[in-house]
């Protein structure tokens, strides 16, 4: 199995060198601390959806030969009906909640890092974000000539609906603030 350990030591380098630019631009310390909490969030994430990754080919060859493969899906709402129907309450909550929860701190981050974002823009990023997690798992599916992480369009969906409740969440915490999570200026010398 391969470990996220490159990934981890890359994501290291390319963390400090954004907080140097960060601190040297004297970002107010919510910024610097939303901008490494979702950093350190999307490495989290990445890790999470893409680790450990099978490369053994002894270990591939027995993953091929189980009875049933996962599958890929492409059809809108299909696996969510189907564990909503199908499957335990427990096995749907974990599965639907899972998804979900795994984008609320998309949402509620990245207006705190980047406040110029408007609920339209932080919502097509996260998209283009699960897009692309989504695709990268069909193409290693497709070089390991097995579905060890499936493709579904769903899981696009339930992400999109966890980062717009972190950014109602966001949003409902910076009022009684008076705004301050996301109108904070640069530190004044």
């Amino acid at each position: 199995m391969l470990k996220p350990t490159i990934l981890i030591i890359v994501a290291t380098i390319l963390y400090v060198l954004g907080l140097t630019q960060k601190i040297s631009k004297k970002q107010p310390p919510i910024r610097i601390f939303a901008f490494s909490a979702m950093y350190f969030y999307i490495v989290s994430v990445l890790c999470v959806v893409f680790f450990p990754l099978p490369i053994q080919q002894s270990y591939l060859e027995h993953l091929r030969s189980l009875p049933e493969l996962p599958q890929n899906n492409f059809v809108p709402f299909r696996d969510i009906i189907s564990v909503v129907t199908h499957d335990r309450l427990p096995d749907a909550m974990k599965q639907i909640g899972g998804n979900v929860l795994l984008f609320c701190p998309f949402g509620f981050l990245l207006p705190i890092a980047a406040p110029r974002l408007n609920f339209t823009t932080v919502l097509l990023r996260c998209i283009v974000f699960s897009i692309l997690l989504e695709l990268v798992q069909l193409i290693l599916d497709t070089v390991l000539h097995y579905n060890y992480r499936t493709c579904d369009v769903d899981d696009v969906l339930l992400n999109t609906v966890g980062v717009a409740i972190g950014y109602l969440i966001c949003t409902f915490l910076d009022k009684p603030l008076g705004n301050k999570l996301r109108n904070m200026q640069t530190i004044s010398t």
